[in-house]
């Protein structure tokens, strides 16, 4: 009985197979380590528009499906049991935000990501947080109308009207594109549309294959539908306040249903005409790479936090906030997206991480490995021995906006700048400034995530709390790793070692299985990690708290904070 994982990232496919089996002893279920994988890479979402190749994405998944079933099949004639397996789930995790119009045809009309950074959008979203409006023919009366930003931030979990969720987007296409909006007939996302076309029109017993195709189109999960901007996390459906007052009538009517268990097909019978092995699967709706990275890299409780860095970065913690809760507060600069009725997931992100990185070293000509590693060592060396510039009259400050800003400050159309450069700035200087540009915003993040961890429940002090780090950045780089232990002073950075995309994979399976599992109430963890030194990961780093290392810390992030200060007016 396999479970099939896919990975839609905005750089690369991934889809992987595991084993799930029961335990007859405990009725536990368990989900195998992986059992056969393959990975395409692709550009999937373009930079800045945020145009997502939706063609290419779905012949990659194809692609990637078709090779891992027949590496399942080899394996299984290789032990002379041609006949068993059986594709008993599929789940998929994909970038987020992401939405895809379609026409009465379901062709795609136009898209929507969280890449997009262009100036319209950006300029909308300016307006919506000054409570204006582009429209030239809203009048005046609307125009003063006034919404309680931090009342509707703490209802969606999320800064609703930046340029990375719907509501900026969705409000730019029906305004400039007055041709093709009445041809959008449905929102959908990448997920369910690539579900849906797998449908076989002729077999599906219950009732027309066609009529489950279009129901799978028109459903999302908590976890899609949270990611947008547009979700009340806490009464799990569209925030009728926001959607009634700022999307036309056009844009409303035309949202998908919000699937409440995840589950978008019983499998009772077979619909998928492709591939007979998956005829009888259960269809997982999908879900945001985030969560499945956090389940899949063993944080699913308060104490652990998970830290990614790929081409993006992001902070995030599991919390069992249940619809209802009007108790919990998001705290400012985070966000909080819902995973499914009983719980959310809290965190910030950073639209650049690892990307910083590969834009530094493509400016200073640093294309061949051999001279990238030596200007890494000579990094090195220079934080082993004065990690906060405190012995340096040659510090370069870096604010790493290279795509807009997102978690803490939220501030479309923010850029990146330098400060500090003189005749005696090296291109070691340099990259480092950016190296460490990109970790003061990251542990500014983690600095509000460890505080509520440690006052909520997730240890009695941040010595319980643990820093768990992911993404090829991270994994790769070693001084990457030492200066974000040295700017999250006191707390405990580990790293996964089975890495990020196996994470993300394997909070795929993990996460399918807890959807067809009839205890939702226990832990995640209680479902997949009976023995906890099985989880137990290696390579922990640690930098002690004390008055002179938080002393020079605070420096740094006083200089780097004071810039964007200064310059966020020139945004």
């Amino acid at each position: 009985r396999v479970i099939l994982a896919i990975d839609i990232g905005s750089s690369s496919v991934r889809c992987s197979a595991y084993s799930r089996h029961n335990n007859d002893d405990t009725d536990a279920v368990h989900v195998s380590s992986m059992i056969a994988s393959t990975q395409k890479q692709l550009r999937g979402v373009e930079p800045s528009t945020g145009q997502i190749l939706v063609s290419k994405i779905q012949t990659q998944v194809d692609t990637c499906v078709d090779d891992v079933l027949n590496q399942l099949q080899r394996g299984a004639l290789d032990d002379d049991t041609s006949s068993s397996f059986e594709i008993v789930s599929i789940g998929i995790s994909t970038f987020v935000m992401n939405l895809i119009g379609l026409d009465n045809d379901n062709n795609v009309v136009t898209t929507l990501s969280y890449a997009c950074n262009t100036p319209s959008v950006a300029a909308e979203s300016r307006a919506l947080l000054h409570y204006q409006s582009c429209d030239d023919d809203v009048d005046d009366d609307d125009k003063k109308k006034r919404v309680d930003y931090e009342a509707l931030r703490q209802r969606t979990g999320c800064y609703s009207y930046h340029s990375s969720y719907a509501l900026p987007q969705l409000r730019c296409y029906y305004r400039d594109q007055p041709t093709t909006t009445p041809s959008v007939r449905r929102w959908t996302t990448i997920a369910s549309l690539i579900l849906s076309s797998w449908i076989d029109d002729d077999n599906n017993k219950a009732c027309t294959g066609k009529e489950e195709a279009e129901r799978m189109l028109n459903t999302i999960s908590y976890s899609e539908a949270s990611w947008t901007g547009m979700l009340n996390f806490r009464t799990g459906t569209w925030d009728e306040e926001l959607i009634s007052q700022y999307l036309p009538e056009d844009a409303r009517c035309h949202l998908p249903t919000i699937c409440k268990d995840n589950v978008l097909t019983t499998g009772m019978a077979p619909m998928i005409r492709q591939w007979p092995q998956m005829a009888r699967a259960i269809l997982l709706a999908g879900v945001g790479d985030g969560v499945c990275a956090n389940v899949g890299s063993k944080c699913t409780s308060s104490n652990r936090i998970a830290v990614t860095i790929g081409t993006s970065a992001a902070s995030r913690i599991i919390l069992p906030i249940e619809i209802g809760d009007e108790t919990f507060h998001v705290p400012k600069g985070l966000w909080c997206y819902r995973i499914d009725g009983k719980r959310v997931l809290l965190g910030g992100a950073l639209t650049d991480g690892g990307s910083v990185v590969e834009w530094a070293r493509a400016l200073l000509n640093l294309k061949e490995d051999r001279d990238f590693e030596t200007c890494l060592s000579q990094i090195h060396e220079q934080i082993v021995s004065d990690p906060y510039h405190c012995n340096d009259s040659c510090s370069v400050t870096t604010v790493p906006f290279l795509s807009g800003e997102r978690s803490i400050g939220w501030r479309d159309g923010a850029k990146g700048c330098v400060h500090g450069l003189t005749r005696d700035v090296t291109s070691v200087d340099f990259m480092r400034s950016c190296l460490e540009g990109l970790m003061l915003r990251l542990a500014a993040v983690l600095k509000i995530l460890v505080l509520y961890a440690t006052q909520n429940g997730g240890g009695d002090d941040e010595d319980d709390i643990f820093i768990l780090v992911s993404g090829t950045a991270l994994e790769r780089n070693e001084t990457l790793r030492k200066m974000l232990a040295n700017f999250c002073l006191g707390s405990k950075i580990v790293v996964d070692m089975e890495g990020a995309r196996e994470s993300t994979s394997r909070g795929i399976a993990l996460l399918a299985t807890a959807a067809q599992w009839t205890d939702k109430s226990s832990s995640l963890q209680s479902y997949f990690w009976p023995n906890e030194e099985e989880i137990i990961i290696s390579k922990e780093d640690y930098t002690a708290l004390t008055a002179e290392t938080e002393s020079a810390l605070k420096q740094m992030e006083k200089g780097q904070n004071d810039l964007i200060e200064s310059v966020c007016v020139l945004w």
